[in-house]
């Protein structure tokens, strides 16, 4: 398996997946969504390539030089200036579109006092609208040409988003006449009827690759991740299980009396709670297994989870074939209480025999 320093990998993945959740665990949901791409017409970036009659595809270096500057600013703007309020922490992460050009997808956590508790509050910061061409020229065309999805549907079925006749991204979207919220916590913002269209031209870009601009983003060694709050991750073993780091040819006496043995950060993390025995406690029951107390916890997934695939499979096969998925379950060491599940299905398992005789065992 690769190690999680290698960028790009599963572990690499997973571990910041799980520094963004602890991210979240403490500040709560993200509020705000950001994304910016890099465009090759900036002014920055066309006039050098002009000066030496360059295209962008030339100076990929230079594309993804002039977006992580770009970048750095708008996170500046957001986190010391406050642009959008006082900002709690920051995560962004680093795409490439299907052209090649880097991609920054970024969520906010805004401080208590600078959330957006309204519709009329997200009114003033986002707006789903397309802006009028005489009041706002340049917006318009900004948006004209960066910031609609499309052209899609009939006029285009093979469209990437499009899959079984309808676009993935659910375009194009409902009229409203106001923000709402639904039921998930969503907003859908205010998109009025007011007759105001932009026409699109298609275009190919169905093919991926990596292109010179990912890999002089690697060359460059700049982040693919970035996260303003520093996560520190707690490394824990059992009892008297933990990790030594020596050399095959040290002496065992010297590796055993080493003064870093019985002294890890777990273990002095659990100053605080003060025992193996206090993290097994849960409501007042010192639970023999830590897996009991995660049970407790809530931490596990629930046996019904186990019941419910159990009665789903019974409606495709009966008898051993059904005996055989239990076994498999427990074999993964998946069901916490197998005995719980055994009772709540014991009359698919064994098509209605051993569980009468264990109901008259029990019962003489």
């Amino acid at each position: 398996m690769i190690p999680s320093s290698f960028t790009g990998g599963p572990r690499y993945k997973t571990q910041h997946y799980l520094d963004a959740m602890a991210t979240c665990k403490y500040y709560g949901f993200p509020d705000l969504f950001i994304t910016i791409t890099c465009n090759p017409a900036w002014p920055e970036i066309t006039r050098y390539l002009k000066k030496y009659n360059l295209k962008p595809e030339d100076r990929p270096d230079i594309c993804c030089r002039i977006f992580k500057l770009k970048l750095d600013n708008l996170i500046n703007d957001l986190t010391h200036n406050k642009k959008l309020g006082t900002v709690s922490s920051v995560l962004y992460t680093i795409e490439f579109q299907k052209r090649g050009l880097p991609h920054a997808h970024m969520v906010l956590f805004l401080a208590p006092g600078s959330k957006l508790p309204t519709t009329d509050d997200i009114d003033k910061h986002i707006s789903a609208e397309i802006p009028d061409p005489e009041l706002e020229p340049f917006l318009y065309e900004v948006v004209a040409d960066m910031m609609v999805h499309g052209p899609c549907g009939v006029v285009n079925p093979s469209c990437p988003c499009m899959q079984k006749g309808r676009c993935t991204k659910y375009y194009p979207r409902p009229y409203s006449d106001q923000t709402k919220v639904d039921d998930e916590g969503y907003p859908i913002y205010r998109r009025r009827a007011d007759g105001k269209f932009i026409v699109k031209q298609k275009f190919n870009v169905d093919n991926r690759y990596i292109s010179a601009c990912e890999a002089t983003w690697r060359i460059l060694a700049f982040a693919t991740h970035y996260r303003s709050t520093p996560v520190e991750k707690l490394t824990f073993h059992l009892p008297g299980e933990e990790v030594v780091v020596f050399d095959p040819n040290d002496p065992v006496d010297e590796v055993i009396s080493r003064k870093s043995i019985g002294r890890t950060m777990f273990l002095a993390w659990m100053e605080c709670p003060t025992s193996y025995d206090d993290i097994k406690t849960v409501n007042g029951i010192i639970y023999p297994e830590f897996v009991d107390a995660c049970n407790a916890l809530g931490l596990l997934a629930d046996y019904r989870i186990f019941i419910d695939a159990i009665k789903e499979a019974s409606y495709f096969v009966k008898g051993l074939p059904l005996r055989k998925l239990f076994v498999m379950m427990i074999v993964a060491g998946d069901i916490v209480n197998p005995l719980r599940v055994w009772e709540e299905t014991c009359d698919l398992l064994s098509e209605g025999i051993l569980c009468e005789r264990r109901r008259v065992s029990r019962n003489p």
